[in-house]
């Protein structure tokens, strides 16, 4: 029997998988706890003079949230989607931790503090964070599912949208300009990395099911 792609994603790697997201983002949560306390750089931002700052708190949270669902209605629509979506989303949590220790910035000036009432209440545990900066994760979040889905029309929508989106990001003056052209370039690298990682794992799993498949026989 031809064991094919989808099929190749067996239901406890897939399991383990979501729960790794989920896991991935509690240690985050923790991370940028300890990130705000820590002194960084201010950046003189001559992007950020000739904007604002206004307030576009609704704006970005409908935007951010409307356009990360309809990205993952798009993104989770096979076992084998899941899987990359899921090792991508934990490539893009390392990435963020790796290069927000590496460079502490201090908060843009004129900052109005993006309340993001989904992560608020959930994994940030009612704090509003200033110090979230280098590299932007709402652009980034965005711009990953630009790369995860296929289908043209879908990835026109999330491209339309995640440039509307650090836009405002900038003119709320939430993070630098240098976070936000900087995010799509993460989130190409985590599904690049998350595609290898997702062709070894199938091809392992593959192999094991054709050998117990011999046994069997």
């Amino acid at each position: 029997m031809k064991i094919t792609c989808g099929e190749r994603v067996s239901p406890t790697l897939l399991i383990t998988s979501f729960l790794s997201v989920f896991f991935v983002f509690f240690l985050f949560a923790r991370f940028l706890k300890f990130n705000e306390t820590r002194s960084g750089i201010l950046i003189n931002d001559p992007i950020l003079s000739m904007l604002g700052p206004s307030n576009h708190n609704v704006e970005i949270f409908l935007l951010t949230y409307g356009l990360v669902i309809f990205g993952l209605s798009w993104a989770l629509r096979t076992r084998i989607s899941m899987l990359t979506t899921n090792i991508s989303i934990c490539f893009l949590i390392a990435f963020r931790a790796f290069t927000l220790f590496s460079v502490p910035l201090e908060p843009p000036i004129g900052i109005i503090p993006l309340e993001d009432m989904f992560l608020k209440n959930t994994f940030y545990n009612q704090q509003v964070l200033l110090k979230d900066l280098f590299f932007s994760g709402h652009t980034a979040a965005v711009f990953l599912l630009y790369f995860l889905v296929q289908k043209s029309w879908v990835k026109n929508v999330l491209l339309a949208g995640g440039l509307l989106l650090g836009f405002l990001l900038m003119k709320q003056h939430v993070h630098y300009s240098i976070d936000i052209f900087i995010a799509p370039f993460f989130s190409w690298l985590s599904f690049q990395g998350a595609t290898l990682v997702k062709n070894f794992i199938t091809e392992e799993e593959t192999e094991s099911l054709e050998m117990l498949e011999i046994t069997n026989d």
